[in-house]
């Protein structure tokens, strides 16, 4: 029993998340897999737009997930990057957190999955402050996904 549980944990540790890696998903692959607007709750945020949250997907079940924020891209941060671009990241986390840290409610709107079995959605987080995607690019944390990626941050 003990061997097939450390198998399992193994498994899952190794699906690779199509989400995480970059800021581009392939939103072709995906289907609207939760249609409508969801209350959740908080965990934690992994980068300025990759939240992960309890969802209440099914009244009384809720659903922990990793939401990336749709049409946003933010500094992807890697061992080449410039001190300004990581210090542009490392500030879209905290206003991120502070963000969720704040805010009475949240919702998470039209999830958008590969499949209903994965933990990874993309979808649009709105709180009692607003929509998080048009506050991170009002402040500067992000910018529009259709924005080539080449383009410099700083």
């Amino acid at each position: 029993m003990k061997f097939k549980i450390i198998v399992l944990v193994f498994l899952m540790a190794t699906i690779p998340s199509t989400l995480s890696a970059t800021n581009k998903y392939d939103k072709k692959h995906m289907f609207n897999a939760y249609q409508g607007s969801y209350a959740a709750k908080y965990i934690q945020v992994e980068k300025a737009n990759r939240i992960n949250l309890m969802i209440d997907v099914w009244s009384g079940f809720p659903k922990n997930m990793w939401i990336t924020l749709s049409g946003i891209s933010v500094p992807v941060v890697d061992k080449k990057s410039s001190t300004c671009k990581m210090k542009l990241a490392q500030e879209g986390i905290k206003f991120s957190k502070e963000y969720f840290e704040k805010s009475k409610w949240i919702k998470v709107k039209n999830i958008f999955m590969e499949r209903t079995d994965m933990i990874d959605g993309v979808a649009s987080i709105y709180t009692d402050k607003g929509m998080l995607s048009d506050l991170l690019k009002k402040s500067g944390f992000a910018r529009s996904s259709s924005i080539d990626a080449k383009i410099p941050w700083c």
